[in-house]
């Protein structure tokens, strides 16, 4: 009877305890729970996988190769992660995709070949790639690439990259926008004036200007060198000053003005006797990687103070890259004879400023030049 009555008893009891099991996996779930990485996200640093041990079964792979809790991503690339979690014979199935990446985009390109200076408007280009997204900012100010530019003065455009992962690259871009016009005739005697003579193409600095003083200067020839800067000035729109030493990184381009009687002109190769100055050819400095000129100044007796003025004046104009002359006017310091004129007129003002427009370049030649001048005709 009581071995009857026991036996009653444990069955109650493991049919109690096998429904309350039934119920438990019925309404608990294999607990797997993945932290460290959200689905489809792009990671710049590498992420770790984390999960809690628990009282089920649990196998977490990644691009199928089985990892362990705390598991450090250290590879760029592209993954699968999956998880899945056992307990009796319930199973709970996870699977996460997503990609690491630290690099950063690669600096905004532009397809156009970029200018200093633009005429009215200036349009840019982006190189895209694919993924990146792009945004810029006119002078602080956000705009559509789409669009051309007609800010007038200088303007600074600011192009940022942006990469799934975060990370960022940025370019900015220097320009100006002129929008001067001249006149047709002005424009035409500007090109039959510097064209003339089988010039084949355009000629001018495109930085700043050193000029080194040597041979029989005086404190007289140095102010008339500072007077006739600032005469220059009025159109040469780079930086130009009297530099004791030769090579100067600030300076891009060098001239060399020797003091010297004109007897002494033939030792650079000077075959005329009837010269007071001379500027001569550039040429390139292999060590210091510099651009030189040489002007010739004559130091005779027979060449006044205002007459050793004028020289100067006249020279540095050929240095710049007027380098023709004006005969049909005594008093231009262009004049090829001898004059006393230390001041820029209007035509050589008008030559010098159509000459030194960023939109006219060195080495296009006569009908390149015309063709960009067009444009600011009126």
């Amino acid at each position: 009877m009581k071995r009857r009555l026991f036996l009653l008893f444990l069955s109650v009891f493991l049919l109690g305890l096998f429904s309350l099991l039934f119920v438990f996996t019925i309404f608990i779930e294999p607990p797997l729970k993945l932290s460290g990485i959200e689905n489809g996200k792009v990671y710049a640093a590498h992420p770790v996988i984390h999960w809690e041990k628990s009282f089920a079964t649990t196998r977490v792979t990644l691009n199928g190769n089985e990892i362990n809790p705390n598991y450090s991503v250290k590879e760029n690339g592209s993954y699968i992660l999956k998880g899945e979690s056992t307990f009796l014979w319930k199973k709970k199935k996870v699977s996460y995709s997503f990609d690491v990446d630290d690099k950063p985009p690669a600096e905004p390109r532009i397809k156009e070949r970029i200018k200093p200076v633009y005429f009215k408007q200036a349009m840019f280009t982006l190189d895209k790639v694919a993924d990146v997204t792009y945004k810029a900012a006119l002078n602080g100010k956000e705009i559509s690439m789409d669009q051309p530019i007609q800010q007038p003065g200088e303007n600074t455009l600011t192009i940022t990259a942006t990469k799934p992962n975060g990370l960022t690259a940025m370019r900015e871009i220097s320009f100006s926008i002129d929008e001067r016009i001249y006149s047709e005739k002005a424009i035409k005697e500007f090109v039959d004036y510097y064209f003339k003579n089988d010039v084949p193409s355009i000629s001018k600095f495109t930085g700043n200007v050193a000029i080194h003083l040597s041979g029989d200067y005086n404190k007289d020839d140095v102010k008339m060198i500072e007077k006739a800067i600032k005469e220059l000035k009025t159109f040469f729109p780079y930086k130009m000053e009297i530099q004791e030493s030769k090579y100067n990184p600030e300076f891009e381009r060098l001239i060399k003005m020797v003091f010297t009687p004109t007897k002494n002109f033939d030792i650079y190769d000077v075959d005329r006797d009837d010269v007071w100055g001379v500027e001569m050819e550039a040429i390139s400095n292999a060590v210091y990687g510099t651009k030189e000129s040489f002007v010739l100044i004559g130091t005779d007796k027979e060449i006044t103070r205002e007459y050793r003025n004028a020289v100067i004046l006249h020279e540095l104009l050929h240095a710049v890259g007027l380098f023709n002359h004006i005969e049909s006017s005594q008093s231009s310091p262009l004049f090829p004879y001898a004059n006393k004129t230390v001041t820029l007129g209007d035509r050589e003002k008008m030559f010098g400023t159509l000459l030194y427009l960023g939109d006219i370049e060195p080495k296009i030649n006569k009908e390149e030049a015309m063709k960009q001048l067009e444009l600011r005709g009126q």
